[in-house]
């Protein structure tokens, strides 16, 4: 399964979860640590601005960059789909002020 650019894509690791790719491909890794996508998350993908905050505000807090997607992408039902997602409105008439 293929997770592009800044998409949010859900890896199992000891427990679930989740992982956002960016930058570029350099290699000269161990290839033993690499875990499958499970599936991408449908959402839409961190934008290049966002990508650009989380790597600035890191490097200034001295956080390390998977902590810093774990904060941003810490939404409740982030990975179910929009049908299931739990949305609250208010009902009935406004209030008089």
């Amino acid at each position: 399964m293929a997770c592009g650019w800044a998409s949010l894509c859900w890896c199992p690791w000891g427990r679930a979860a989740s992982w956002a790719r960016f930058g570029a491909r350099k290699g000269g890794f161990d290839a033993s640590k690499l875990r499958p996508v499970a599936r991408v998350i449908d959402a839409e993908p961190l934008s290049a601005e966002m990508m650009e905050f989380l790597t600035r505000m890191g490097d200034y807090t001295l956080t390390p960059m998977p902590l810093m997607l774990r904060i941003a992408t810490r939404a409740p039902d982030l990975d179910q789909p929009p049908a299931n997602r739990r949305i609250l409105h208010r009902a009935g008439p406004a209030p008089s002020a």
